[in-house]
């Protein structure tokens, strides 16, 4: 869905994104108190993947950075 040459836009992927992936982790979220830390750390890998690709940022940039840049919360908090 995104290239640097063609591909659709942050704002595009932003939208997608909350449709299917954060709307499928916000549907198990009070699940999260009962699940070990490794499998949340897994979650979490996720959404800040798709921040880093929605934002175009470097796998180098910091989390805290992309999140705020890319509009994202935690998994949870929409």
């Amino acid at each position: 869905m995104n290239n640097t040459n063609w591909g659709a836009d942050q704002d595009l992927l932003y939208k997608s994104y909350i449709a299917y992936v954060r709307s499928k982790l916000n549907y198990v979220c009070f699940l999260y108190g009962s699940v070990a830390a490794s499998e949340l750390r897994a979650l979490e890998v996720i959404n800040n993947n798709s921040a880093r690709l929605i934002s175009g940022s470097f796998r180098s940039s910091t989390i805290p950075g992309v999140l705020a840049d890319s509009k994202f919360d935690p998994p949870g908090h929409s």
